[in-house]
């Protein structure tokens, strides 16, 4: 994580901290349900009032914490990262072979389908909009949040190469690769409404399998050997 990153993500964890000593106020649940509105209604369209209503609170506590609605958009999106980062951090503490990192990755997407589809239709509302309409800081956070995807992708299948598992000239091309079609199932399943988002997660999963050229079925080299 950039130095800049943990600056941005620690400043919303004492915003949190804060929100969990108000009796009544979770600060997830705050945090997850204005992004959860921002994605349906768009940035321009919700309110602080709106947020309120859901959660069944006063809108002046929200104000309490959260001084503007930039600041609670800001700090929404840096909660979905920090929530993610811990995800992308569990499935490389769960395991060691590239294999089981990239199939744990691949199933994580699509465990959380749900939230991932509300960040990502937010990302599309930020970027079909005029920047002087949505927060710019946005730009800083879809950065953060597909170069710590890469970095993980790229790192695995790096390390699936040096051990004889996979084939592949440039990790961190087909990371990029894999990143940019997780977004277009996500964008196909938001747009048409139809697509299954774990076939089609499972589908991509046995291209990039055949693309590194490495069978499931086929017994691996021993680490070391």
């Amino acid at each position: 994580m950039t130095a800049t990153l943990r600056n941005r993500t620690d400043t919303v964890r004492r915003a949190k901290a804060r929100l969990r000593r108000n009796e009544g106020v979770r600060s997830d649940k705050l945090l997850e349900t204005a992004l959860e509105l921002f994605s349906e209604e768009g940035y321009r369209e919700v309110t602080m009032q709106k947020i309120a209503d859901r959660l069944g609170i006063r809108h002046s506590l929200i104000y309490y914490y959260f001084e503007s609605k930039d600041k609670l958009f800001h700090s929404a999106l840096l909660h979905a990262l920090e929530k993610l980062m811990a995800a992308y951090d569990e499935v490389k503490a769960s395991h060691k072979d590239p294999v089981d990192i990239i199939n744990h990755w691949f199933q994580l997407n699509v465990d959380q389908e749900r939230f991932l589809k509300g960040l990502i239709k937010i990302m599309i509302d930020h970027a079909s909009n005029d920047r002087r309409r949505p927060p710019r800081f946005v730009d800083d956070i879809v950065r953060d949040f597909y170069g710590i995807e890469q970095r993980m992708l790229a790192d695995s299948i790096r390390e699936g190469v040096q051990a004889g598992i996979f084939t592949c000239e440039s990790p961190d091309e087909m990371a990029a690769f894999i990143s940019r079609n997780i977004d277009g199932i996500y964008y196909g399943a938001i747009v048409r409404r139809d697509a299954s988002i774990p076939d089609s997660m499972e589908k991509l999963k046995m291209l990039i399998w055949r693309l590194l050229d490495h069978d499931p079925g086929r017994p691996r080299p021993r680490r070391g050997a």
